[in-house]
């Protein structure tokens, strides 16, 4: 088993305290997935996933005229656990375009960004649009275009937008599946952002791009394709430049047996993600949820492994938060 990732945690036993290591190997395989349903998000049409607010919300984008391409956002009863999300009777209808496509949140919830595709195949009026909800991670909150930024003369088609680097670069997929890449002159300020000489062409790893996400250092890039039905780990040697990355088919996440419609990627916001995000736009119109195979070695040897009933011990993180 190849161990990618140690996390240092406690264990609290029945009259002891003991060290523990959490040990992730880099296996991914699904554990749990939301049936959305087509009551909430239009058929065919989800193009984004995003959680949130420290993975205890989610929320899907629609491109559907019928529903004004909304946002609609959802509660996870237990944080990053897809299986416990529940729709929270929110949304926002996007006021800007016709073709709205992915977005991202900055980190505090304050402001988000979407990529706009209006008079897709055309190259026409391809933007990053910008929002700034008056009440943070609150998507019915977001109220009007705070700003925009025109990127067709850059890039074809605009698949997506997401937020890097403290909010000092977004990177959007095109539709010749190249990922660019954007420098902001002001963090979080989307019009001031200028496209760079840092896009790659993944079209020699998958020919139907989707969507892309970061983890939390710019060290890899996750990419869904539709061509093979996989989301690709991309490793950077240097963070958040994407022209420095490698790829090895041994990290490839196969999302085939749940869905040959992927579309919308998002992962756990750490170095190496355990949990990672993946949204079908067939039926039963889900969102799947994988994670990273784990056991807890603990001090005295023993070894605990995720699905162990054993219920002598609980874990705890290194603020004495239940695991």
């Amino acid at each position: 088993m190849a161990i990618e990732y140690l996390a240092g945690n406690r264990l609290r036993g029945t009259s002891t305290e003991k060290t523990a290591l959490i040990v992730y190997s880099s296996t991914r395989s699904l554990v749990g997935s939301y049936e959305y349903g087509t009551s909430q998000v239009p058929a065919g049409s989800l193009v984004s996933v995003n959680l949130g607010d420290s993975g205890t919300k989610m929320y899907l984008a629609s491109n559907h005229s019928s529903d004004n391409q909304a946002i609609r956002q959802y509660t996870l009863g237990t944080a990053n656990t897809v299986s416990t999300a529940s729709y929270a009777s929110k949304s926002f209808p996007d006021p800007y375009s016709n073709d709205m496509r992915g977005m991202s949140w900055k980190s505090d919830g304050t402001t988000w960004v979407r990529a706009s595709d209006e008079g897709a195949g055309g190259g026409v009026s391809k933007r990053f649009v910008q929002f700034n909800p008056s009440t943070a991670w609150d998507i019915s909150t977001s109220g009007s275009v705070a700003d925009t930024k025109r990127v067709d003369s850059f890039q074809s088609g605009v698949k997506d937008c997401i937020w890097g680097n403290s909010g000092n670069q977004v990177t959007s997929l095109s539709d010749n599946d190249h990922l660019n890449t954007y420098d902001l002159s002001t963090a979080y300020d989307i019009s001031s952002a200028s496209n760079t000489s840092k896009d790659e062409d993944l079209s020699s790893i998958d020919t139907s791009a989707r969507s892309h996400a970061w983890n939390s250092n710019g060290t890899k890039c996750f990419y869904l394709g539709a061509e093979n039905n996989k989301v690709y780990q991309l490793d950077c040697s240097t963070a958040w430049d994407i022209t420095s990355m490698s790829h090895s088919s041994s990290n490839d996440i196969d999302v085939s047996g749940q869905t040959t419609s992927p579309y919308g990627v998002w992962v756990s916001d750490e170095v190496n993600p355990v949990n990672i995000y993946v949204g079908s736009t067939a039926s039963p119109y889900s969102v799947y949820q994988y994670g990273l195979e784990a056991s807890y070695n603990i001090a005295d040897g023993s070894i605990f492994y995720e699905t162990d009933t054993n219920k002598e011990y609980v874990l705890y993180d290194s603020t004495w938060t239940e695991l």
